[in-house]
């Protein structure tokens, strides 16, 4: 009895490490989303990115729903809890661009300039904690786990 409560202790801790994980390889084309959280993500991407150029912009909502998708309390729950957590991004701004609208659609159909679990800084010395340096995009400079191969420098 001993080995089996064990067995099932352990079998019950190993599912919290991966349900995270496994949730994390959603593709964002599998959420669904309303018009109120495309306008939500095209705002946060003008406040992040405005000056960026559209790849840079997407990498932004990319980052954004790396965090939604992954389950890690940390970062919220759901597309406005990630946004709107503390020391996570700026606040959105009250209207979106063109080009941060479209990138926000295009990020919650799945399309990709980033992978997965990475992050982004302004200033490099702010990301030591982060991971290896996967690339720039614009004045942003990403982070994560992942070598990126070619460059958008």
């Amino acid at each position: 009895m001993k080995r089996l409560t064990a067995l099932l202790l352990a079998l019950i801790t190993v599912s919290a490490f991966l349900l995270p994980a496994l949730a994390a390889n959603i593709a964002p084309d599998a959420l669904e989303y309303t018009e109120a959280d495309v306008s939500l993500l095209a705002r946060l991407i003008t406040a992040e990115a405005e000056n960026q150029p559209y790849e840079g912009q997407l990498a932004v909502g990319n980052v954004v729903l790396n965090r939604v998708a992954s389950g890690i309390k940390y970062f919220g729950r759901g597309l406005r809890g990630v946004i709107y957590r503390k020391n996570q991004f700026t606040a959105p701004k009250k209207y979106y661009t063109e080009s941060a609208y479209l990138a926000a659609v295009a990020a919650l159909n799945g399309e990709r300039a980033v992978p997965e679990y990475v992050h982004y800084f302004q200033r490099a010395d702010k990301a030591y904690f982060y991971g290896r340096r996967w690339g720039r995009i614009g004045a942003h400079t990403f982070y994560g786990n992942q070598s990126k191969e070619s460059s958008y420098d």
